[in-house]
């Protein structure tokens, strides 16, 4: 999915993903999460309500122990004008769709994105096995 295009709803990885779609598409396509979950009836900078919702719907909150998070979790990371973003961690860094780079990039957590983490998510199909 690194280096899909960026477009706000999108859910086809051909034309383009926002961080909400990327966290859809791969936790539907791994199932992870039934297709029931999705929506994109939310403006381009979404209440966090409906964000921690829709994460809710398919993952289990992970206590904040300090530590990054671990592969196969979900970030949910603050951004300075734009409220609350989300993306997959793979161990190393945060892989989201980031409009400011217009495409799914993956960020090292070393960089800013580690102080940013306001909450970790677990989906329950990988906590379960």
């Amino acid at each position: 999915m690194l280096g899909t295009p960026f477009l706000h709803q999108g859910r086809d990885p051909a034309l383009g993903l926002d961080c909400m779609g990327l966290i859809s598409v791969v936790a539907i396509s791994l199932g992870l999460a039934d297709s029931g979950m999705d929506r994109v009836d939310y403006p381009r900078f979404p209440h966090p309500e409906l964000v921690l919702n829709g994460l809710a719907q398919f993952c289990e909150l992970v206590p904040d122990t300090g530590w990054l998070p671990p592969p196969g979790s979900v970030a949910v990371v603050n951004v300075v004008g734009q409220g609350i973003h989300c993306g997959w961690s793979s161990g190393s860094g945060l892989i989201h769709a980031y409009s400011p780079s217009g495409k799914v990039v993956e960020h090292l957590w070393v960089s800013r994105w580690s102080k940013r983490i306001s909450s970790v998510w677990m989906p329950r199909r990988l906590v379960l096995g």
